[in-house]
């Protein structure tokens, strides 16, 4: 039946069963192979066919539009107002079929089969236009089948849309307000391959999302581009049972608003890569490996957003390349592997469970004042030889710490914290251990303990800060390392930030059970706060003795040896005392005598070196030019 309303013409099926093959009307045009059946209609059965509806014209009642079934078949409905109605699309039911939805018009269909056997190929393309479905929709049925959404296109489905169930099934999704929404599952790579691209900033959205859900089967989804997202409301699989994978690059977008899971089962195989800036998948918890076999790459600036991270069973993760990783807890379970390095920024405000491998070479792990925990488990391993370690609140591991290189910040950056160690820790030689003093109290100072039955041994370079204006009084104590039942050995091999001011200097001391920093006046080796015979002769005991030196044996410049640079400081301000008014004076008769001192601090020592004779003439030479 044809009528006509509104300006719009509307066909029953009945009446497109009555038009043969090459006949036109105003608004349908029926050309080659078109066929009707009792309950459905062929376009090309066994030569070329095609429906093209158009001009705002309404075709309903079809029941079942077979296109391609053993030759080409094609239907195109174009311009607004032009709307298609079927119970259901078979796309390709033995040959190429393909459905096109331009330029406004809109399909409302039960479902859609693309692809019904191995040798046929079904396309299903939204551009511009409208399509619903209120049941599932398969694309790469048995064969190979196709769904495209394009400028602005939309297709909203009530049940599963599937790429890939027995066949090969591909989603193509690009352009501005190109979206595909589904109420239930988005499921790419059922029991064969599938693989979905969303670009240009389209957008997908699905209740659940899976990848590779059965055994055997191959999933790949990519979401590339800024403004290109998917939206998964529950769960992503990516390696349901199959083998999937998920890239999130060039500013992509994945939102998962229960957990990421890479993959599911076990048997399965995951892989999840985050690339390039702007990229971001964010998650409430994301799992790694488990019970199958996981990989995780996050570079290039992209960001990863969750709750907590599960690594189990995880050949290679790696954080790298500048990129952002924020998390409360990391759970680097058994035979996991990750790799923090080039750069990249991981901060955790739960901390670290660690019985897998964590490599530490470069970056920023960042525990926002909390724990850090190593197991007793065979795989269970950290290595840790560059970037900063910060803000740790506890460090509980089985196996020691050992410090190869990189930074140890205790407190957050310019900001105090407390650090126990409940293992036994080694900075090495080519390591920095960071101490913030913003004030006396131990509450503004970084402090490091060491529990009952630990050691802590300390051999590289420690650096200190000063903030806030704080300005150290002389002979103000500033624990920063303690005894809390443990044992504290080894002395810094260098220490930077040492001059605060050209009359104020932080002097490292070594007591019985504890490191400390005092401010002090260069070159007064003992503490007495007058620059005397006593520091001299401590200086010329030392010079260039090939050992490291501290503070009391004359080092006043934190290098780690006692040289000429530090001959020239007591030279400088010999004589110097600290009132007990605070004020600086200088004993005229002491600075006199300077050179006199000097020669009686070198007899004292057996075999004075050749260093240590030159450098003494040359600072008498300086004394002398200065005069």
């Amino acid at each position: 039946m044809h009528s006509t309303r509104s300006g719009k013409h509307f066909f029953s099926f009945g009446f497109l069963l009555g038009m043969t093959a090459c006949a036109t009307s105003a608004d349908v045009i029926v050309t080659g192979d078109v066929s009707p059946g009792p309950n459905d209609y062929t376009i090309g059965a066994t030569s070329e066919g095609s429906i093209t509806v158009n001009n705002g014209s309404v075709v309903s009642d079809w029941n079942v539009l077979q296109i391609g079934a053993g030759a080409l078949g094609t239907v195109t409905a174009t311009d607004p107002g032009t709307s298609i109605t079927a119970v259901r699309f078979d796309l390709g039911t033995g040959s190429e079929g393909r459905f096109d939805l331009l330029n406004g018009a809109s399909g409302n269909v039960g479902s859609i089969r693309a692809g019904m056997d191995a040798n046929g190929f079904g396309s299903m393309n939204v551009n511009s236009a409208t399509l619903t479905a209120s049941s599932q929709s398969v694309f790469g049925h048995v064969g190979s089948g196709t769904l495209e959404i394009q400028n602005g296109g939309s297709f909203h489905s009530t049940s599963n849309v599937i790429l890939g169930l027995n066949g090969h099934g591909q989603g193509l999704l690009r352009g501005q307000n190109s979206t595909l929404t589904t109420t239930l599952d988005l499921k790419v790579g059922t029991a064969s391959t599938g693989d979905l691209k969303i670009s240009e900033q389209a957008e997908a959205h699905s209740y659940n999302g899976i990848i590779a859900s059965h055994g055997g089967s191959t999933g790949s989804v990519t979401v590339t581009g800024v403004g290109s997202k998917w939206t998964v409301d529950r769960f992503l699989q990516v390696g349901s049972f199959g083998n999937g994978s998920l890239t999130v690059e060039r500013g992509g977008i994945v939102s998962v608003f229960v957990n990421a899971v890479v993959p599911a089962y076990q048997g399965a195989t995951g892989n999840l890569l985050l690339q390039g800036e702007g990229s971001l998948l964010k998650t409430h918890d994301l799992y790694v490996g488990d019970v199958g076999t996981g990989w995780l790459t996050v570079e290039d600036y992209a960001d990863l957003q969750t709750r907590d991270i599960h690594l189990r069973n995880v050949p290679q993760a790696i954080f790298t390349n500048q990129c952002r990783v924020e998390a409360r807890t990391l759970y680097l379970r058994s035979a996991a592997n990750l790799r923090i390095t080039n750069g990249a920024m991981v901060k955790l405000s739960g901390g670290i469970n660690l019985d897998g491998s964590l490599i530490f070479d470069s970056g920023l792990l960042d525990l926002n004042g909390q724990s850090f925990n190593g197991s007793d488990y065979p795989d269970t391993s950290f290595t840790w030889s560059g970037g900063t370690l910060s803000n740790v609140g506890r460090v509980t591991t089985y196996r020691p710490m050992l410090q190869q290189g990189g930074t140890f910040q205790i407190g957050p950056a310019h900001g105090p914290g407390h650090t126990i160690l409940k293992t036994n820790y080694e900075l090495q030689s080519h390591g920095t251990l960071e101490i913030d003093l913003a004030g006396s109290s131990p509450l503004e100072i970084d402090q490091l303990s060491v529990y009952f039955s630990k050691i802590g041994t300390f051999a590289g370079r420690l650096e200190l800060n000063v903030l806030n204006s704080y300005v150290p009084g002389y002979g103000v104590m500033h624990k920063i390392i303690y005894e809390d039942g443990g044992e504290i050995s080894g002395t810094f091999a260098s220490i930077s930030g040492v001059e605060f001011a050209p009359d104020r200097y932080l002097a490292v001391v070594y007591d019985e059970d504890s490191i400390n920093v005092i401010a002090a006046l260069p070159g007064d080796a003992n503490l007495d706060n007058t620059i005397d015979f006593n520091d001299l002769l401590a200086v010329a005991q030392n010079y260039q003795s090939g050992n490291i030196s501290t503070w009391v044996q004359g080092d006043f410049n934190g290098s780690g040896s006692v040289d000429f640079n530090d001959l020239l400081l007591v030279a400088q301000h010999y004589g110097t005392a600290l009132s007990l008014s605070g004020d600086l004076t200088a004993d005229s008769i002491m600075v006199g005598q300077f050179e006199t001192d000097w020669h009686s601090a070198l007899a004292s020592v057996p075999e004075p070196s050749v260093a240590m004779v030159l450098g003494a003439m040359s600072l008498l030479a300086l004394r002398r030019r200065a005069k």
